[in-house]
């Protein structure tokens, strides 16, 4: 991997993905970055299981990541990485279809982006008459509630997202269409 931060990313891919699809899936990507010396990755844990006979699949998931999104370089020339990590868990529900030929695909799904962030803070020491720098863990979320259906036909494939997204401020309802 590489980034404008973490610059050469070296690491290794571990999963369990194969033909066919176990119920339990897993993949991590432990990855050690050149540019700051940090440990960084992504990672992701699944479990599908078919919660009744007409075909429909339940799948629980939990997603991460971790990277620098940023830099500080203080007064000391000391550059300081600001690290950036996200933990996606989700519940995702696939629709059977009623004829098993049919192209159609159609899901709900419901994730929340919980999402950690270093930043910077400058504040002034007026009995020592000091400037103090901190780097505080800011955190936030967004919750996201998505419809989806899609047609993958060779002739005029289209698809439909309808989307709904909350967090601490705001709420934004979209809908994205493509035939």
């Amino acid at each position: 991997g590489i980034n404008f931060y973490d610059k050469l990313m070296l690491g290794a891919v571990v999963h369990n993905y194969n033909l066919p699809p176990s119920n339990f899936q897993f993949v991590a990507t432990p990855l050690f970055a050149t540019g700051t010396k940090k440990l960084n990755g992504i990672g992701r844990l699944e479990y599908s299981w078919l919660p009744s006979t007409n075909g429909d699949k339940l799948t629980l998931s939990l997603s991460g990541a971790k990277f620098t999104g940023g830099s500080f370089t203080d007064s000391t020339n000391t550059k300081n990485p600001l690290q950036f990590s996200k933990l996606t868990p989700s519940l995702k529900y696939v629709f059977a279809n009623k004829n098993t030929r049919s192209p159609i695909k159609k899901f709900i799904q419901f994730k929340t982006f919980l999402i950690n962030e270093a930043t910077v803070l400058f504040k002034r020491d007026i009995v020592n008459n000091i400037d103090v720098i901190t780097y505080p863990k800011q955190q936030r979320y967004v919750n996201q509630l998505q419809f989806s259906l899609e047609n993958n036909r060779v002739l005029y494939p289209y698809n439909a997202v309808l989307q709904g997204e909350q967090g601490d401020g705001f709420v934004r309802l979209n809908f994205t269409g493509n035939y």
